[in-house]
């Protein structure tokens, strides 16, 4: 039986990139992306965040430590590897994703690109793509139908194409999050603050980390 083995993803970096050399000059770097997947249980939706340790190297490892940082986004393409190892005693076992191509910011050009280079690589056999933004799932649907594989892939923004992607059943989902309520929230808290309330006295209020977008 042939075996197969490629894994595509889309999320964000939750850290920022360490740029490391092997003792032969060869770069490398291990970045961990979050990938947000929305969930209904019970009745309710949330979201519910993934998290995946991945691996780059030589000019690829080099290009992800010049352009990218803590929240970039960022399409990867690369393989599952399964680590093994003995720790104080103890068998131990990791798989983790290999990463051999990626593209990064949230522009359609890119990730249609990259796609594109992605099936011509590997015959056209991709089983799914996860994105983070309805423009970079534009592009990698854009690059799937020139090509022919009918796969899932999910968004996230909820714009009207991708809401028309979504009834044409080319994108599976979309998560639009209201802007009414943000915008109201947000000027609650400009009063509130804006009137001497400590920002961790508001209620609806939270300090930016930084992290994951």
């Amino acid at each position: 039986m042939a075996s197969y083995n490629r894994v595509v993803l889309m999320g964000n970096l939750t850290r920022d990139v360490e740029l490391r050399y092997t003792p032969s000059g060869t770069a490398v770097t291990d970045i961990s992306l979050a990938v947000n997947e929305r969930v209904k249980r019970n009745d309710q939706w949330s979201d519910e965040v993934h998290f995946f340790d991945v691996t780059l190297w030589g000019r690829t490892a080099e290009i992800a430590g010049e352009y990218l940082s803590k929240g970039s986004p960022v399409l990867i393409e690369g393989r599952l590897k399964h680590d093994r190892w003995e720790q104080d005693g103890q068998k131990r076992s990791k798989i983790k994703i290999v990463g051999e191509a990626f593209s990064d910011g949230w522009k359609p050009e890119n990730a249609q690109k990259n796609m594109e280079q992605i099936l011509t690589a590997n015959d056209n056999k991709v089983d799914l793509v996860f994105s983070e933004n309805d423009g970079m799932a534009g592009g990698v649907i854009a690059a799937l139908e020139a090509q022919g594989p009918a796969i899932p892939i999910g968004g996230q923004d909820g714009d009207h194409a991708a809401l028309n992607r979504v009834a044409r059943g080319s994108q599976l989902v979309s998560v639009w999050k209201n802007s009414r309520d943000l915008g109201k929230a947000a000027g609650e808290i400009a009063v509130a603050w804006a009137n001497g309330t400590a920002l961790d006295a508001i209620d609806v209020a939270g300090k930016f980390s930084g992290g994951a977008k």
